[in-house]
């Protein structure tokens, strides 16, 4: 009886320093405890610790300092990768003209890694674009193309734009003579993005614009949106 009872104590021993050991392994691994971004509601961000990812809903409009985290690692971690020189995440793949349009994707490809003097801990991050078709955001500015650049660059903010990168056509209406120019790519898009300019639809039309566009003032639409600001073009 005594013999079976040590062997039973024995066994349970064992078991308990079994179990304990991977715990102390994974409790001893660098770590991200938790995770807020700038700008962006507590609600719209979600830390899985067991499977090691991040999930983020973003707004309609990014914050003006970007897809910024505020994280909390453990363990001496200290961010090896995922992160641009400001401490900002790229979000540029999201409005990218190759992006595939539509509310409630994702890419899994984009990843913040964590790691300390021994290791190093993978986490994937999950951006969800917001839903809803992209609108102009009212602001003063205006601006001007000389002809004798043969460079027209639109900067123009909007919301919803890591939905909805794909541009193919630009129209432009001269408000005095209500002639209109439209520039279209066909398969191709016309839109760009940039991590610098957050919520900033970019479009860069070189030559021959300057042989489309007479001096004077336009109204612009950019897929499908009209947009406030209004096109100056001079010689």
């Amino acid at each position: 009886m005594k013999t079976k009872t040590a062997l039973l104590l024995l066994s349970l021993g064992l078991c308990l320093f079994a179990c304990k050991k991977p715990q102390e392994v994974v409790d001893d691994k660098p770590a991200i405890k938790s995770i807020s971004f700038e700008g962006i509601p507590a609600q719209n961000v979600r830390l899985d610790a067991r499977t090691s990812i991040i999930t983020v809903q973003l707004p309609a409009v990014l914050p003006e300092v970007g897809l910024k985290p505020v994280l909390e690692l453990v363990n001496g971690a200290s961010v090896v990768r995922g992160l641009l020189p400001d401490g900002t995440i790229s979000v540029s793949s999201y409005c990218a003209c190759n992006y595939p349009s539509g509310a409630g994707t994702y890419k899994d490809t984009l990843a913040i890694v964590v790691g300390n003097a021994a290791k190093t801990t993978y986490y994937r991050l999950r951006i969800i674009p917001p839903t809803g078709p992209m609108k102009a955001i009212a602001t003063d500015t205006q601006f001007v193309f000389s002809r004798q650049t043969k460079l027209l660059r639109l900067s123009l903010p909007v919301e919803n734009l890591y939905t909805n990168p794909q541009v193919r056509q630009i129209d432009f209406i001269n408000v005095a003579t209500g002639l209109r120019s439209v520039v279209n790519a066909d398969a191709s898009c016309l839109s760009g993005c940039s991590d610098e300019a957050p919520n900033q639809l970019l479009i860069n039309l070189t030559s021959p614009i300057e042989l489309r566009l007479t001096p004077g003032t336009y109204k612009v639409t950019a897929g499908g949106v009209e947009f406030p600001q209004k096109l100056v073009v001079t010689e």
